[in-house]
């Protein structure tokens, strides 16, 4: 399964994403789609095997805006 998460700041996705990266999740740091909207602009797209957790807190904390599951072509809203 496919998850994006936005950001309130361009600074807290960049944070996510190397934390993620250091964890060894496969991430990416990419333009929001145009489907969603974003305070900044800038999300995480990260694939989690069936049954692994979404990672639940990144250091330094950040502020998450929203958590997407990925549907077909479409995003579902969990968070």
């Amino acid at each position: 399964m496919t998850y994006l998460v936005t950001f309130r700041s361009h600074f807290d996705a960049i944070l996510t994403n190397r934390a993620l990266k250091s964890a060894g999740v496969d991430v990416r740091l990419m333009p929001v789609p145009r489907s969603l909207s974003s305070s900044c602009g800038t999300c995480v797209v990260f694939p989690l095997a069936p049954g692994q957790p979404i990672p639940d807190r990144v250091e330094p904390p950040v502020e998450v805006e929203h958590v997407y599951r990925q549907r077909g072509p479409d995003w579902e809203l969990i968070q």
